[in-house]
């Protein structure tokens, strides 16, 4: 894993968020300002750690047609075969090590970028707002939303990393092998962005919804937490009668 570095100021993440209301993509992008690098480092490292998933069905085909085919010198193309997806799954677990070890470093730093800011927005706020506001509510935020950050972060990245590195290679074999299928990808594209798009908004009203139950939740929970002792002497006081 790798290690948390200091980065941006909380001043910063505040800004980007100001500046970026209503745009989640951006604002998630903004999240990562200064890390641009690390995240571009893993995606090479990813690529080649999940290029035998792309080229094993083509070296299976390959092999296959060879021994069908028996001409001469298929077992010299063969080997070759052979080799090159050897070649690739001994290089998949430094891979795999490199491109967990240059996400970590952005995820970290800016898990601990945003606790920061946090800490630096609710020690700006007044101290009536501070006496109204649920314990619990605040301890939500620190804990449960950054951690939601993360989840949300190895989701963008390994699936869409996943999404981008199949899809590149199914073109480019399609486009190699048959044309007609080709044309049938380029057309179901725009179809599925169309339904994702018609179930954004009632996907992000839920979740909406969803989050701010969770805070309730854990608000009235840290509230009846505190309210223990009290209840605990309440009852020992009345055992002693």
């Amino acid at each position: 894993m790798g290690s948390v570095k200091n980065g941006k100021a909380p001043e910063e993440y505040i800004r980007d968020f100001e500046e970026n209301k209503g745009h989640p993509l951006k604002t998630f992008m903004a999240l990562f300002k200064g890390y641009y690098h690390n995240l571009i480092l893993a995606g090479i490292f990813f690529f080649i750690k999940h290029s035998p998933v792309l080229v094993f069905p083509i070296v299976t085909a390959n092999i296959i047609n060879l021994i069908i085919e028996n001409k001469p010198g298929s077992l010299h193309s063969i080997i070759i075969n052979a080799v090159v997806i050897t070649a690739l799954l001994i290089l998949n677990l430094p891979m795999a090590d490199l491109q967990m070890h240059f996400r970590s470093i952005a995820q970290r730093s800016v898990e601990a970028g945003l606790r920061k800011s946090l800490v630096y927005k609710i020690q700006q706020l007044s101290i009536p707002y501070q006496k109204d506001i649920e314990t619990g509510r605040m301890q939500s935020k620190m804990i449960r939303d950054v951690e939601a950050v993360e989840t949300l972060s190895d989701q963008v990245f390994n699936n869409m990393m996943s999404i981008i590195t199949v899809s590149v290679a199914a073109f480019a074999v399609t486009a190699v092998k048959s044309l007609t299928v080709l044309v049938f990808f380029l057309l179901m594209g725009p179809v599925g962005a169309v339904v994702v798009y018609s179930f954004r908004k009632q996907i992000f009203r839920r979740n909406r919804t969803f989050r701010k139950e969770m805070e309730s939740a854990s608000g009235k929970v840290a509230e009846m937490v505190e309210l223990v002792p009290v209840t605990r002497a309440f009852s020992r006081r009345l055992s002693a009668r």
